[in-house]
């Protein structure tokens, strides 16, 4: 029976102990805000990325942005306090999986959900170009591979053994719409262009026509919205002398910029409508949608800098797109000729590009989407020199040291009285004496440097003191 209550008191406990733990990471945890979960088309550089705390403010939070949805392979990992982090450096045309991790005063973690974002093109040089599709109608369909046309009077018409596409509304009093709708999206990649041969007919009788619109339509989901309009380009009416209903002897070539969609998931529709009271025909032919390839394959340029060393591998590397590069200041401590009581020490670096911003590693290894730099940041330092006798009073620091410029140190003896190696005797620091920024003596077992300017010795001065016994000898009667 003893066993049983102490299991059932044991299962209590666990089930206590599971709850505050359950607690405890609601309290913490953040909530992910901006960009939305599977968003579009954001930005490579510059980008804003926010959520909401919980409950209990943490320590800081860890934001790491990386290519998997398992977080491994990392771009980029930051701290902050604040509830929010512009982003640059990202790549571009790319799935980009985000996290936060709150972290608490006794560095426990407690991670956010993972989302995605897609990014739009980052201005960098492209791998070529390519082309989406290609509609010549040669096969004499009006519905090609890929497509669906809907609506009436779709045909094709040859004319000099080419073959175009031709709506032709025949009689008066149609209110129709006729659409050629791909059939399914495809991401907008950069400089990305559709052109298309276009010509069209229209017998006014008596009303005058202005509500006849063609229209190319990017969407992915139907209804689409317009990002180009034909028709309000005031394009339309090109009828040159001599054509038919069914062709014309010549043709108008229209060309769209789609560069400001790259990244976006596109699906294209194009849309001729046309009102009651006449004879209109539309000629279409060649339509072509060209855009630069993305980046794979291409080379990135990382250039690295460094006043006191010769940075690894070189002052620049060229580096193939995606690729990993390991780069390293090479030797971290540069002594001046002619000048012993100076040295330039490595402190840090500064990255841009596909380099984190700031690091303090003499080595990083990252995988380049970006044209990039590293900047290997250097600190001044100069030689200060700290003697006492026998290293007596355990000085703090002593010997050799090496001050960042500009930085504030103080200087102790840390036992200012030391037994002496005769008994009865002490040794008693009575202060110093110095140059360069110390001042040249004290008499105090401190000094404080509040900014470091020139290479400096400081001299720990000590005394002997001997112990003097008074023995006072009573001279009195003992009465009893």
């Amino acid at each position: 029976m003893k066993f049983i209550r102490a299991s059932v008191t044991l299962l209590a406990f666990m089930i206590a102990a599971l709850a505050f733990t359950a607690t405890a990471h609601a309290a913490y945890t953040p909530t992910l805000s901006s960009p939305s979960n599977n968003a579009e088309f954001q930005a490579a550089d510059n980008l804003d990325c926010s959520w909401t705390a919980g409950s209990d403010t943490p320590d800081h939070y860890i934001v790491t942005w990386a290519l998997d949805s398992a977080m491994t392979d990392v771009l980029f990992e930051y701290e902050t306090t604040d509830t929010s982090y512009s982003i640059s450096g990202l790549p571009g045309l790319k799935t980009v999986y985000w996290q936060v991790t709150a972290v608490d005063a006794q560095d426990n973690e407690y991670p956010s959900s993972v989302w995605s974002f897609g990014t739009t093109t980052d201005g960098e040089e492209s791998a070529g170009e390519e082309t989406v599709f290609k509609l010549d109608f040669e096969d004499r369909s009006y519905e090609p591979d890929g497509w669906t046309a809907s609506g009436p009077d779709w045909r094709t018409w040859s004319y000099n053994n080419n073959v175009h596409l031709l709506r032709y509304i025949w009689y008066y009093d149609r209110n129709e719409n006729s659409y050629l709708t791909q059939n399914s999206s495809f991401v907008c990649g950069p400089d990305a262009e559709l052109a298309y041969k276009w010509a069209q007919l229209q017998l006014l009788l008596f009303l005058p026509r202005d509500t006849e619109k063609y229209r190319c339509q990017p969407t992915t989901v139907l209804p689409a919205t317009a990002l180009y309009d034909h028709y309000a380009q005031n394009n339309y009416r090109y009828w040159p002398g001599g054509s038919t209903s069914y062709y014309p002897y010549s043709w108008k070539t229209q060309t769209v910029d789609f560069s400001d969609y790259a990244g976006q998931s596109i699906r294209l529709r194009f849309w001729v409508y046309t009102s009651s009271n006449s004879y209109s025909s539309w000629m279409m032919d060649d339509f072509t949608f060209k855009q630069a390839k993305g980046y794979e394959g291409t080379k990135r340029e990382v250039t690295l800098t460094s006043d006191y060393s010769d940075p690894v591998p070189g002052s620049s590397v060229e580096a193939v797109y995606g690729n990993p590069v390991t780069v390293n200041v090479g030797s971290q401590f540069y002594s001046p000729a002619g000048m012993p009581e100076v040295r330039y020490v490595y402190d840090h670096f500064t990255g841009t590009g596909s380099f984190p911003v700031y690091g303090e590693s003499a080595s990083v290894t990252k995988k380049v989407f970006r044209t990039s730099t590293v900047t290997f940041e250097w600190i001044k330092q100069y030689k200060f020199t700290v003697y006492s006798p026998d290293d007596r009073g355990d000085p703090d620091p002593n010997g050799l040291v090496w001050a960042d410029q500009g930085a504030e140190m103080t200087f102790e003896v840390q036992q200012p009285t030391v037994a002496g190696v005769v008994p009865g005797t002490r040794w008693l620091c009575s202060g110093w004496e110095g140059t360069g920024n110390f001042p040249p003596d004290g008499i105090v077992p401190s000094v404080t440097v509040e900014s470091v300017s020139i290479s400096s010795t400081l001299t720990w001065l000590w005394k002997i003191q001997y112990r003097l016994t008074i023995i006072n000898p009573w001279t009195g009667n003992w009465r009893g």
